[in-house]
């Protein structure tokens, strides 16, 4: 080793720290304030010495360190079984004992591991003792894998964990899926009346947007449930919000023919005739999926059948087009 400490030979020898070995020259470059450096130059000592010399007085703050939260690590491994054996008499003695409701195991917080178990005592309890609901599990925020985790186990009437974690932990409700779904946007999608009534009272954005610019709104016009497309209306859902394709909500529940929906949209205010990015109306959506009634209706209640698409085509000829025969003679029949 050069024993120029600026040498080019020597620059990775500033970096501390650095395996030792016997026989081996080691700088170490420790900064202080005002350009001032200690540098410790150990040319050829023995390993022993060196170790007893430099690495015993780091390595022994290291070690009690370690070993002071050793107790709270054995305590949090304890309560994560008892939490997976649905112990909830076992739990509460951990915790009791003192035990971290908060420390990871795993990556994964006891919170987690009773959500993941689906037990909603233990649940309950541990957000009773200052369990933190906006953490992580399996790479989604806790709140949606709950949500996901009670549709996957068939409790979508129930939904107790999810309604624990907004009502008595106070999640965020904010926090958004890797496709940009809030907790709202999945409860929309499912149908669940009592948990979007729950997510809209803690303060859920009713228009909050999906990676494809999606609103609750627009989930639930997918997932047909008029009830939940009622509630966002009458709490402030902007009926004629556009996707990333241009399309509103009116768009997309013409595709089901569900002319009860279509029917409370247009009456509380949906554009009949919102065109989306490539020019088309409710109409042109209708007459795609050869939504019959849907299609009647339409025409009924004031949809411009003169109304041009991106590519100059009106409903009638797009439905030629289509080869819709139901659609054009419907449409032939209103002048």
């Amino acid at each position: 080793m050069n024993s120029n400490l600026d040498s080019p030979s020597n620059r990775d020898a500033r970096k501390f720290p650095k395996l030792i070995y016997g026989g081996v020259q080691l700088w170490l470059d420790a900064p202080f304030t005002n350009e001032i450096a200690l540098i410790f130059i150990i040319i050829d000592l023995p390993l022993c010495i060196v170790a007893d010399t430099v690495l015993l007085p780091i390595t022994i703050p290291l070690t009690a360190n370690y070993y002071w939260k050793l107790p709270s690590t054995w305590r949090s491994g304890r309560l994560i079984v008892k939490i997976k054996k649905n112990d909830i008499a076992g739990v509460r003695k951990v915790i009791d004992l003192g035990a971290d409701i908060n420390l990871p195991y795993y990556d994964k917080t006891p919170l987690g591991y009773a959500v993941q178990e689906g037990n909603v005592e233990i649940v309950n309890l541990l957000l009773e003792k200052g369990a933190d609901p906006n953490t992580e599990f399996d790479n989604h925020s806790l709140l949606i894998f709950a949500i996901n985790q009670e549709i996957k186990t068939d409790k979508t009437q129930k939904f107790e964990i999810t309604r624990l974690l907004v009502e008595k932990g106070k999640a965020d409700l904010d926090i958004s899926s890797s496709e940009g779904d809030t907790p709202l946007h999945i409860a929309a999608g499912y149908g669940n009346l009592k948990l979007i009534q729950s997510f809209v009272e803690h303060g859920a954005d009713i228009n909050a947007k999906d990676e494809n610019d999606r609103t609750p709104l627009h989930k639930a016009a997918i997932g047909w449930n008029l009830d939940v497309v009622k509630f966002l209306v009458h709490h402030g859902a902007n009926l004629n919000s556009k996707d990333d394709n241009g399309q509103t909500p009116l768009h997309i529940t013409t595709k089901w023919n569900e002319i009860k929906t279509i029917q409370y949209l247009l009456k509380h205010g949906a554009d009949i005739n919102s065109k989306d990015d490539n020019g088309q109306s409710p109409l042109f959506e209708a007459i795609r999926w050869n939504s019959i009634e849907t299609i009647q209706y339409l025409l009924k209640h004031g949809a411009d059948r003169n109304l041009k698409n991106r590519w100059g085509h009106t409903p009638l000829e797009h439905a030629r087009k289509l080869l819709n025969q139901d659609a054009v003679k419907i449409l032939e029949k209103n002048p």
